[in-house]
């Protein structure tokens, strides 16, 4: 079989499309994301949902956290001390937080660093946040 330049094209597009778009996404809209409180809500597909979804694509040690715990409430995106991607999912009624970050700059390398509940601090901006929407 002979490779040729429009084999590897299409190569590269299929890989592309079966890992889909959400790790490009992630990347494109990381910086947008990053040191905000972003409220999520699934109803209206709002910026946060999508990070949140995008997240889920592009690191899939979440999705099985996700899928027994459900979307949070929101989020919050921001690079560890190490440098590395990291996220927080506060979850309001169940008074919670969940801390993962990067060990590594590969995707999966997610990892659930630790729990907590919410500060006052947390409640007060999911409070303000959830007053933006209306």
């Amino acid at each position: 079989m002979i490779i040729n330049k429009t084999t590897i094209l299409l190569l590269i597009c299929l890989s592309f499309l079966v890992q889909g778009c959400a790790s490009a996404m992630y990347g494109y809209t990381q910086r947008k994301a990053m040191d905000r409180y972003l409220f999520v809500d699934k109803a209206t597909e709002n910026f946060g949902y999508k990070r949140m979804q995008y997240n889920l694509g592009h690191n899939s040690s979440l999705k099985g956290f996700i899928e027994s715990h459900g979307l949070p409430d929101f989020i919050y995106e921001y690079e560890n001390n190490k440098g590395r991607d990291s996220i927080k999912l506060f979850y309001l009624k169940k008074d919670i937080v969940y801390i993962y970050e990067s060990q590594s700059w590969l995707a999966n390398s997610l990892y659930l660093k630790e729990f907590r509940p919410l500060t006052q601090y947390e409640k007060d901006t999911y409070e303000q946040l959830s007053n933006k929407r209306l």
